[in-house]
């Protein structure tokens, strides 16, 4: 899905429909300067002129010496992304440059009964060996190719019926794929602390 405002809206109705979730406090806006400086100053100053002067920040540099490579980054409010999505749909045209400007954003979330707005049980803390595993994760990054990285914990000791209805909903809120061979059972070790893992 190309279209940054779809998938966008992919990933909102998703978390909505299936989740409960947590808006992130804040979104970071990211344009790299490239080769084409005339064309990095039209971008960053239309940026500018609406979410205020940016931070330049060193983003890579070769070990030998070579180029030092810079972007410019805003923290923004979770309520700037249409503005956001706005600037992007306004721009005619972007750097040929292998880093484009990137909006990302990332969500915390816990999973409902698919079809209801009950929580599935076991996600809480006392549950699982690590309090961040009680939870689910998303990442977004809208640019040129959208990406999402999910780490996703499910509360099931097993593919049972109540896991496959979950996965079919969010195949079909989700443009991307569930690929069962990376699915894994984490088991429990004896000290309850540490998991091993188990192929499914």
């Amino acid at each position: 899905m190309r279209n940054k405002r779809k998938a966008f809206n992919a990933v909102m109705d998703f978390l909505t429909a299936s989740t409960v979730f947590d808006k992130p406090n804040n979104i970071e806006m990211e344009i790299y300067e490239t080769p084409d400086r005339d064309l990095d100053n039209i971008l960053i100053s239309s940026f500018e002129e609406l979410f205020g002067a940016g931070t330049r920040n060193l983003w890579a540099q070769h070990y030998e010496g070579g180029d030092e490579k810079y972007n410019w980054q805003w923290v923004l409010p979770f309520d700037d992304v249409n503005r956001c999505l706005d600037w992007f749909e306004k721009q005619k045209k972007f750097p040929n440059y292998f880093m484009k400007p990137t909006l990302q954003m990332s969500f915390d979330f816990k999973w409902k009964k698919t079809g209801t707005e009950d929580l599935l049980p076991y996600q809480e803390a006392e549950y699982i060996s690590h309090e961040y595993n009680s939870r689910s994760h998303l990442m977004l990054f809208l640019s040129n190719t959208n990406t999402v990285i999910l780490d996703f914990n499910f509360p099931f000791e097993s593919a049972n019926d109540d896991f496959i209805a979950l996965k079919e909903s969010i195949l079909r809120q989700l443009p991307i794929e569930l690929i069962d061979k990376y699915f894994r059972l984490w088991i429990p070790c004896k000290n309850n602390k540490t998991y091993k893992q188990r192929k499914m």
